[in-house]
């Protein structure tokens, strides 16, 4: 009887064992699925995040926050609405649509003589079909093709600038086909349609900066609206040019650019680098349609500290003491 009793525990343990073995091969099996998934699905989260100039964390972060909240739930949702059509006999997509390229461009209604359309998109282009992209220009009430040069726009892989023969006073019409262009992962441009036209050259007015106290070689000069670049510089000569400005009110930045990147770069405590210098114009600057402003700008003037303007600077100090606030100071002074 102790004999058959040992040989029933040990049948038993051996079953429990085997289906233990059974449970971790299938979950190490999901897992490796799982594992494989996300390393591909993070990779190319982390190639677009670095495309955008996030790290690593916040391509994590946005990876696994598309996961818990996102992919997985749409696709739930879709499987179910697919479902419920099915058992009514409803007509429903076997395939679910792509979603499109996505990109932002700056056309408005006019563009100045010296600027160009610039386009940016959420992910490396794997293919431009110029075929697909017409320029045209309006000839009395008939628009006919004009010539354009499509590029990148400097080191960026994701953003791309279009010039044309700009004319004062002429009316233009961009028209993309869908399709024009396609990213890395296989999202396709809807199409795309505007207007716009260029400006006559009386509405613009013109700055030179003269620049002073700077002994840097690559240096850039920012025009602000705000506490917001608009147009951008290089200092050749001590003299920092903008042609075709639009009237209004401007303050004035300088960058000590010494990298030659075109930004302001912060400093990195690991390559013990210092950031970039800024200098900021104490005053504004009004430009009028039709004026050439020629500004001297010696940027050593006014302490650091001080340059800022009040009406651009976010954290303000505090605003002066009224004389009641100053009376009652004294009389808590006097009674302690």
């Amino acid at each position: 009887q102790m004999k058959g009793r040992s040989m029933y525990r040990s049948s038993q343990i051996g079953n429990l064992i085997s289906a233990k073995n059974s449970k971790l091969s299938a979950v190490k099996e999901l897992a490796s699925v799982a594992t494989t998934i996300s390393n591909l699905e993070y990779k190319k989260e982390k190639d677009k995040k670095a495309e955008e100039g996030s790290d690593t964390s916040k391509a994590i972060s946005s990876l696994g926050a598309k996961f818990l909240r996102g992919g997985f739930e749409a696709s739930e949702d879709r499987k179910a609405k697919k479902d419920k059509k099915k058992k009514k006999g409803q007509p429903y997509e076997t395939t679910y649509p792509v979603p499109p390229l996505e990109f932002s461009t700056a056309v408005g209604g006019s563009l100045a003589p010296d600027e160009n359309l610039s386009f940016q998109f959420k992910e490396p282009l794997a293919l431009i079909d110029t075929s697909k992209i017409h320029l045209y220009l309006q000839q009395d009430s008939v628009y006919v093709p004009a010539p354009y040069l499509l590029e990148r726009k400097g080191a960026s892989i994701m953003e791309y600038r279009l010039l044309g023969e700009w004319r004062p006073l002429q009316h233009y019409r961009l028209v993309m086909d869908s399709a024009a262009f396609i990213g890395i992962y296989d999202h396709v441009s809807k199409a795309y349609d505007t207007k716009f036209n260029i400006p006559s050259l009386d509405s613009y007015g013109s700055l030179f900066v003269n620049v002073h106290g700077v002994e840097d070689t690559v240096v850039i000069v920012q025009m602000l609206s705000g506490d917001k670049p608009v147009r951008s510089a290089r200092v050749k000569t001590g003299v920092a040019e903008f042609f075709f400005v639009k009237p209004g009110k401007y303050y004035l930045r300088l960058l000590i650019d010494r990298n030659g990147n075109g930004k302001w770069d912060e400093g990195d405590y690991d390559w013990a680098r210092q950031p970039e210098e800024v200098y900021y114009y104490p005053g504004f600057l009004n430009v009028r349609a039709r004026w050439d402003i020629s500004q001297d700008w010696d940027v050593n003037a006014y302490p650091l500290n001080e340059q800022k303007p009040l009406e651009i600077t976010k954290q303000k100090p505090d605003k002066a003491r009224t004389i009641q606030n100053r009376n009652a100071e004294r009389e808590r002074k006097k009674r302690k």
